[in-house]
């Protein structure tokens, strides 16, 4: 059985612009229990959501802060990756997480996904538009960065209703993604 992880679907709310943060809107964000450190847009919260699925529960946890009322949102998740989708292999999870988000947010890839690594820990980067439930229509613009590093998923992603992502934010959430233990 093939088997797919979960990936959280986001809801976006009315269009404003969106402009570059200001450098003293941004501060470090270090989880010692998700093995990251990360540059973000002040503000950020967490949530622990389970989420059910083939291979049973997952644990994702959940950094997010929205910007613009809610019209931009930057997230880092994680979560283990069970057994069950371990055995798939690096590559079909990668796959997998990508399609969950394109599938999640009725997306379509802007070009092709990247291969990129944090470390010697494969990813994928890719950039999608998406028409998520809630959106009223508009159109989404998505950046997201896929790890799997040892058994663990990480996700890291923007999100900007009615504008492209600004390029200096993404840059800078992305560049700045690091794990603080290999």
């Amino acid at each position: 059985m093939k088997y797919v992880l979960p990936v959280v679907a986001m809801l976006f709310f009315p269009v404003s612009l969106v402009a570059q943060i200001a450098e003293d809107e941004w501060e470090q964000l270090k989880s010692h229990e998700g093995n990251f450190v990360a540059s973000v847009p002040m503000g950020m919260s967490y949530q622990a959501q389970e989420i059910p699925s083939e291979a049973g529960s997952i644990t994702m946890h959940m950094f997010i802060s929205e910007r613009e009322n809610g019209a931009q949102a930057f997230v880092v998740f994680y979560n283990d990756i069970p057994e069950v989708a371990r055995e798939q292999g690096v590559a079909s999870i990668l796959e997998n997480a990508r399609n969950g988000a394109l599938q999640s947010q009725n997306g379509e890839l802007a070009g092709d996904p990247v291969d990129i690594k944090i470390g010697e820990h494969p990813g994928s980067e890719f950039h999608f538009t998406a028409s998520p439930p809630g959106a009223d229509g508009t159109k989404v613009y998505c950046s997201w960065r896929i790890y799997v590093a040892n058994n663990r998923m990480y996700q890291v992603g923007i999100a900007s209703q009615g504008e492209e992502i600004n390029e200096g934010d993404r840059s800078r959430l992305f560049d700045s993604f690091r794990l603080l233990r290999d």
